[in-house]
């Protein structure tokens, strides 16, 4: 895969690559949000809306808790969002 960049870091179980510039030839930036409790890391399209994901580690706040509490908030939210079943780490990579 060239000009993708690889993601591994200490921090996260995940390890994948993504592509250093969109379809729409927009650079993909990756930025740290980091917290006491937890660190967060957005990938996102610069000047454009076309790429938009995050992964998220919780140092103490189990998955089924985030899912709920996470749930909740995008309720609130004017967008209308799709949320899905928890699905282990492992079932989802092993289809990527």
């Amino acid at each position: 895969m060239q000009d993708w960049q690889h993601f591994a870091d200490s921090r996260f179980a995940w390890r994948f690559q993504y592509p250093n510039v969109t379809p729409q030839g927009h650079l993909i930036e990756k930025a740290e949000s980091p917290a006491q409790d937890m660190v967060r890391i957005h990938f996102t399209s610069k000047d454009s809306r076309e790429v938009y994901f995050e992964i998220t580690h919780y140092y103490d706040l189990s998955a089924k808790m985030e899912y709920q509490r996470h749930t909740e908030n995008l309720k609130k939210r004017p967008e209308e969002f799709v949320v899905t079943g928890l699905k282990d780490s492992l079932d989802v990579s092993a289809r990527l």
